[in-house]
């Protein structure tokens, strides 16, 4: 069974370089096509999902507006309590050397990481993903999980919230005893756990590369053998209790059988000890050499990936700027249509009244033109008044004008000032009159009206 490690990091949540809107430098984009799309959701559409009940009895509860919740994805997004809006992991089995494209076990390591996609959301029921993605067109398969975490449980306020460390206790993680010991991190650990057990039924162990020598960085592999050297050098300083007896006139000792096997033991033990030693730092050198390579190229390669972050980044910051001005302009929309159809509906309810106030507007009108005639017609209808008549009926005159200009009736205030004479509905009503007057003459019909 061959052997791998296993990466299970926290990613920063680009959703937009997830689902390849845009493509990194490191993205070979004939192999887009073949990427594994497990789901994809807008973010606030899940958080409606996750928290739109809640959020909508809680605001039932309510007797001031104020302290309603009109947007909780917002109001996580602008928290001051280093709430984020989701997270994201970012699963690999492997590395680009044992795993990579072009090793020949590529497809191990995808059918590995497929089997947890599809596991992971039954598994972790309060981490509700909404974006899940394999990618195929990198140096490596590798997993992007991102998820909201809905914990549950909360006897006042929200009854739903955004919680990593409650969600986590929700679905049996405990919390833990400090920044080294949280949730998160056996949260973590469990998760590994999962993966070995998936990689074993695909007959791949997963190496810790902590314990693993074979895996061990430039450092960890000086401070070994500095402890090999020590170890030898303790024993070959080690005192060898040995008796001796003296020849006479020579220069030539007397050993005892157990000693001389004693001495002779030893001098072969530190014969292949040292032959071993030998060998084993050769070999370590060639790997020193070899890690010092590769310590230069993960080093440029780092230099050129934050290069590249960093110019992501501003891309990032950039673009997500434009989404706040436009989320920001789509809730003033949004007030601003509330506005229009709530003043649409008043002027529904105000144009019988408007239709009213505009006949009000022709009555008074024509009344004024036909009393005006008791001053200004040299005719039929100038009487002759007194002063103090004469003023009521032009003050009458002026306040008519005043009120119809007031109303809008511009034009109407117009004709009345410039205009007198009889309306077709004044004359109507004094043809009725000159007919009552001329039944009263005739006198009574025999027949009945």
């Amino acid at each position: 069974m061959s052997g791998a490690s296993i990466s299970f990091v926290t990613g920063k949540g680009a959703i937009g370089h997830n689902n390849r809107e845009f493509i990194h430098d490191n993205v070979d984009e004939s192999r887009v096509k073949d990427n594994i799309n497990y789901k994809e959701e807008k973010l606030n559409i899940a958080y409606e999902k996750c928290f739109g009940q809640a959020v909508e009895s809680y605001n039932e509860r309510q007797t001031r507006n104020d302290r309603k919740i009109k947007n909780y994805m917002q109001r996580i997004k602008n928290s001051g309590n280093n709430e984020k809006l989701f997270y994201e992991n970012i699963v690999q089995v492997g590395d680009k050397y044992s795993h990579g494209f072009g090793s020949g076990n590529e497809e191990q390591a995808i059918d590995i990481l497929d089997e947890y996609a599809k596991s992971f959301q039954e598994r972790n029921p309060n981490l509700y993903v909404f974006n899940m993605k394999m990618h195929l067109d990198e140096a490596s398969p590798h997993l992007h999980i991102d998820y909201i975490p809905v914990a549950t449980g909360y006897k006042r306020g929200l009854g739903t919230r955004n919680s990593l460390t409650k969600a986590h206790e929700n679905m049996g993680i405990p919390r833990g005893t400090g920044r080294n010991d949280n949730s998160t991190m056996k949260w973590q650990e469990r998760e590994k756990e999962y993966l070995k057990e998936i990689a074993k039924d695909h007959d791949l162990k997963i190496i810790n590369k902590k314990t693993d020598r074979k895996h061990l960085t430039v450092d960890e592999y000086k401070i070994y053998a500095e402890q090999i050297e020590k170890q030898y050098d303790k024993f070959m300083n080690a005192k060898v209790n040995i008796k001796s007896s003296k020849i006479p006139f020579t220069n030539k000792v007397f050993l005892e059988e157990k000693d001389f096997k004693k001495i002779s033991n030893n001098a072969k033990y530190n014969y292949l000890t040292e032959k071993t030693l030998t060998k084993y730092t050769k070999k370590l050198e060639g790997k020193e050499v070899e890690l010092n390579l590769l310590a230069d190229r993960l080093k440029e390669r780092d230099r050129q990936l934050k290069y590249k972050d960093k110019e992501f980044d501003i891309k990032f910051q950039e673009v997500k700027k434009i989404k706040d001005k436009y989320e920001s302009l789509y809730e003033e929309q949004l007030n601003i249509n509330e506005k229009v159809e709530f003043l649409e509906e008043q002027v529904k309810e105000l144009e019988p009244l408007k239709d009213k106030a505009d006949n009000l507007a022709s009555v008074l009108a024509s009344q004024m033109k036909a009393i005006n005639l008791l001053v200004h017609d040299k005719g039929n209808y100038a009487v002759g008044l007194n002063k103090k008549q004469i003023n009521l009926i032009n003050a009458l005159d002026d306040y008519t004008q005043a009120w119809l200009e007031q109303v809008g009736e511009k034009d109407l205030a117009t004709e009345v000032n410039e205009k007198i004479g009889i309306s077709k509905g004044v004359q109507e009503s004094m043809d009725y009159l000159k007919k009552l007057e001329r039944s009263k003459d005739r006198g009574p019909s025999l027949g009945g009206r």
